[in-house]
């Protein structure tokens, strides 16, 4: 089969990639590219979400850790030190 597609404005990536490449070198690069995004997509997004949730809980975890430090610092002087 054969497909067609233009690039519309804003696209200047992928006009610079594809200009770069010649015939059946360009589409080799789209059938690959387009496998790649199918194979995955899937196992990205889920990377994606992982580092998220990681961020967050270093974020969590800084702010536990500062808490901490505030609450033993409560307990060796009897009262809060700023």
């Amino acid at each position: 089969m054969q497909y067609g597609f233009r690039t519309k404005t804003g696209d200047e990536k992928i006009d610079n990639v594809l200009l770069s490449l010649q015939g059946k070198e360009r589409s080799r690069f789209i059938r690959e590219a387009l496998s790649f995004y199918i194979d995955y997509k899937d196992i990205i997004k889920n990377m994606q979400n992982d580092i998220s949730d990681i961020k967050q809980a270093l974020i969590e975890l800084k702010k536990d850790s500062k808490n901490e430090h505030k609450l033993r610092l409560i307990n060796v002087f009897g009262h809060k030190k700023n």
